[in-house]
């Protein structure tokens, strides 16, 4: 998925929805993931998408932290879109 959409996100039984409505936005190589810290972590450093969706929900943990440190990624809160993207 090098270069691709990344969306992370607890809402599980939302994921195919979520990657059906990105892939009709234009996002190419769409992925959709819940996993957390170290495992998220290693994920986005393997793939190094290009966009990253993130569910408000992981704000609660220590990934604004490392988050930061990311580079040549557009960081998308997914609240923020969650009413234009996806009809809510």
């Amino acid at each position: 998925m090098l270069g691709g959409t990344l969306m992370v996100s607890k809402a599980i039984n939302l994921f195919t929805h979520y990657k059906q409505r990105l892939e009709e936005l234009g996002y190419k190589n769409v992925s959709i993931t819940a996993l957390e810290r170290d495992a998220l972590y290693s994920l986005i450093g393997e793939s190094k998408p290009r966009y990253l969706f993130i569910d408000s929900a992981y704000k609660k943990q220590d990934t604004p932290f490392w988050i930061t440190e990311l580079r040549n990624c557009k960081i998308i809160t997914f609240t923020t879109i969650l009413s234009s993207l996806f009809g809510a």
